[in-house]
């Protein structure tokens, strides 16, 4: 455990020990063992960290829910990398305050 201890700053945010981007989020959405709540909160997480909305409930059927995450997924990807234009990029696991943003 040492040894991986090395790899993590203090200054960054990880989950899942990776340094965080809304692409955490949308992954662990998409392909991870979560509970409804659990659910919500990766839902606001990536509304607050993307400025984007799409429409996702974690009751409904499992191919309606994939289909919205599939609809996240460009905008995701879009922060995830180019941060939308923040300056200075904080890059992964780095941590800016949450602003709309466009993609186009």
């Amino acid at each position: 455990m040492p040894e991986r201890e090395l790899s993590f700053t203090a200054d960054a945010r990880y989950r899942r020990g990776r340094p965080y981007t809304p692409l955490v989020s949308l992954q662990e959405l998409d392909a991870g063992r979560v509970v409804p709540d659990a659910r919500r909160t990766l839902l606001r997480q990536l509304t607050v960290r993307t400025g984007g909305v799409e429409r996702f409930d974690p009751h409904d059927f499992v191919v309606v829910q994939e289909a919205a995450i599939r609809a996240w997924e460009s905008l995701v990807r879009h922060v995830s990398t180019r941060r939308a234009g923040i300056r200075p990029d904080p890059g992964p696991g780095g941590w800016v305050e949450a602003a709309r943003c466009r993609t186009s």
